[in-house]
C-alpha cells in the first residue's frame, strides 16, 4: 500500500475486491453459509481432504481385573473431498476501450464478486442435489397442488428422515425456491408464531423456523424443487480464497481482471443427511 500526495492509502481496485469477493461470501451466500466448512485443515499443495465416518460403536461393561476388554466395534469409512473446481470470473479491458464514459475496471470489480458467489452457490447446489435414492429412499415426491409445492406434512416426514439417521437436532435447513417460498408462509401453521418462530429468523437471513428446519430461499434451487438437510450432509472448503488479479500487458495495450478460487464440495454420508423433494420423486 502506498500513499498519495494527499498522505491518503492509495488502494488499488483489486484489493478492495479481494475484500468485497470475501465480503459477499459471509453476507449474501445462502448455501456456503450452512454446510460444512473445513478450509482451515487445507494446506499448501493439498489436492483433497480426507473425512473420516465412524459407524457401529457400542459401549460396553468394565471387565473384571485381570479380562480384556471388548473392543466396541468401530467400522471407518472415508469421505474424499476433491479440491478440484479452479474458478474465475475474467475480462481482458482494452485502452481502446478506455474513452467509454463508464469506468470498466471499476465496473467490473463492482460486479464479478457476487458472479463468483453464485457460481460457488450453484455447485454446492448440484452437490446437495445428490441425496441418496437407496433404502430408505430421500429422493421424494411433494404431495402439494400437482406435486410442485410441498405439504406440511412433507417437511414433518424430512425431519422424521433425519431423525432416523440419528442427524442432529440443530443446524437443519430447508432451501427453496421463490414459489415454494411462497407456498410454505400461506402454511396455516406460519401464522403461528410457537410453530414457526418469531422475527429473529428474518433478522438472521432466513424465513423462519419450522419442525427444526431453518428455512432459507436460494435461486440456485431448481423448479419444483426442495432440500432438507444437516450442515454435515456436504464439506466445502477452499484450497485458495478468492482473490482479485490485475496485471498490465502494454505489447497488447490492454489490462487482465479477475476473481479467482479454488475450492471444492462434496456430499457426505452417501447422501443420508439430506432430502430432495421434487414433482417426480425420482
Amino acid at each position: 500500500m502506498t500513499l498519495n500526495q494527499a498522505g491518503v492509502a492509495d488502494v488499488s481496485l483489486a484489493a478492495i475486491a479481494s475484500q468485497d469477493v470475501q465480503n459477499q461470501l459471509a453476507d449474501q451466500a445462502v448455501l456456503v453459509n450452512t454446510v460444512l466448512n473445513l478450509s482451515e485443515r487445507v494446506g499448501p499443495g493439498m489436492k483433497s481432504i480426507a473425512i473420516p465416518r465412524v459407524s457401529g460403536m457400542a459401549a460396553t461393561a468394565i471387565p473384571d481385573s485381570g479380562s480384556d476388554s471388548t473392543a466396541s466395534g468401530m467400522t471407518l469409512a472415508v469421505d474424499t473431498l476433491p479440491l478440484t473446481s479452479k474458478r474465475e470470473v475474467a475480462e481482458f479491458i482494452y485502452d481502446s476501450s478506455l474513452d467509454s464514459s463508464v469506468d470498466l475496471k471499476e465496473s467490473f470489480f463492482a460486479n464479478a464478486p457476487g458472479v463468483m458467489v453464485e457460481d460457488i452457490e450453484s455447485k454446492i447446489y448440484a452437490e446437495l442435489d445428490g441425496a441418496s435414492a437407496s433404502n430408505p429412499d430421500h429422493i421424494l415426491q411433494m404431495s402439494g397442488a400437482s406435486n410442485l409445492v410441498p405439504t406440511i406434512a412433507d417437511i414433518r416426514l424430512a425431519a422424521k428422515l433425519l431423525d432416523e439417521q440419528k442427524v442432529p437436532q440443530s443446524d437443519r435447513y430447508l432451501i427453496v425456491t421463490p414459489t415454494i417460498k411462497h407456498a410454505i408462509l400461506a402454511f396455516s401453521e406460519v401464522s403461528n408464531a410457537s410453530a414457526f418462530g418469531n422475527a429473529d429468523g428474518i433478522q438472521k437471513g432466513y424465513i423462519g423456523e419450522l419442525y427444526g428446519f431453518k428455512i432459507l430461499m436460494s435461486n440456485q434451487v431448481t423448479a419444483s424443487t426442495m432440500v432438507a438437510y444437516h450442515r454435515t450432509a456436504l464439506a466445502f472448503a477452499f484450497q485458495k480464497q478468492l482473490t482479485a488479479v490485475n496485471t498490465r500487458n502494454e505489447e497488447k495495450a490492454r489490462e487482465f481482471v479477475a476473481i479467482r478460487g479454488h475450492y471444492g464440495q462434496k456430499v457426505l454420508a452417501a447422501g443420508k443427511k439430506c432430502i430432495l423433494f421434487n414433482a417426480l420423486g425420482s
